[in-house]
């Protein structure tokens, strides 16, 4: 997946740090919720896209979605896959 861009100081420090075609990489606080770290992933669409950001439900790979980070306390690794608006 294409690097895309990190936003630390946007949406209370969330981290877009891959991002494919479908498939989205992001690190986060952990106090944000699922809804707040699918938002600052849809920053990137082009307006008036029809396609949508949503966290994949967990569990993935037989572990939790999202995962605390292995680098930093205090904040978790989401995946997101893009779908049709509905």
């Amino acid at each position: 997946m294409p690097y895309i861009d990190q936003t630390p100081n946007h949406a209370g420090g969330v981290v877009v740090f891959a991002q494919g075609d479908t498939c989205c990489a992001t690190c986060a606080p952990a106090s944000l919720s699922e809804v707040v770290v699918e938002a600052e992933v849809r920053r990137f669409e082009p307006r008036g896209s029809i396609l949508f950001w949503r966290a994949i439900p967990g569990p993935i790979a037989n572990g939790p979605n999202p995962r605390p980070c292995p680098h930093q306390d205090g904040r978790v690794h989401w995946l997101l896959a893009r779908e049709l608006r509905r």
